[in-house]
């Protein structure tokens, strides 16, 4: 009806009204390689298939460093994320561009007892009407520390002293 019409008109979208919770994760584990190898290591994405679990089926977009582009697919829904900022040996900034979430990661690198305290923080909000519905049923923040589980062993692995050295 025109009422109808005229108390929906100059009010944004539904997907744009829609709230929703942010999801924040931390992850962390410690890694035997000082962290001038463990930054080394997260720097070249063009090696990610390599170590990421086989199940992200990364490819890259474009290559080396920052401004690195890398696509994954994580539990069926397409990622792009971009290496922002990289603070060697100390931090590597991560921004999301694509997917069920916009936002940041950074990984922080802290040397202790001969090797590395690696910390992965992610903070992002859910794009799109169905992540942001989503949000306050689904618990984001625990599936993406399930997926990091396989990324931090893959990076244990990738660093460890048997590993190839990564060619920078």
């Amino acid at each position: 009806s025109a009422s109808r019409a005229a108390a929906h008109k100059g009010r944004a979208p539904l997907h744009d009204r829609l709230t929703m919770r942010r999801t924040r994760a931390e992850d962390r584990c410690f890694v035997q390689a000082p962290p001038e190898r463990v930054f080394a290591v997260l720097l070249v994405v063009d090696q990610y298939a390599e170590w990421w679990p086989r199940s992200f089926r990364p490819s890259v977009l474009s290559p080396h460093g920052p401004g690195s582009v890398v696509q994954a697919s994580v539990a069926g829904s397409k990622i792009a994320c971009r290496i922002a900022s990289a603070d060697a040996p100390h931090r590597v900034g991560v921004e999301y561009i694509a997917g069920s979430h916009r936002g940041r990661g950074e990984w922080a690198l802290t040397p202790r007892g001969g090797g590395t305290e690696v910390i992965y923080a992610f903070d992002a909000e859910p794009h799109g009407p169905v992540a942001r519905l989503l949000s306050h049923f689904v618990d984001f923040a625990a599936i993406h520390s399930q997926h990091m589980k396989g990324v931090l062993a893959g990076l244990r692995q990738a660093t460890s002293e048997g590993a190839r050295l990564i060619d920078t």
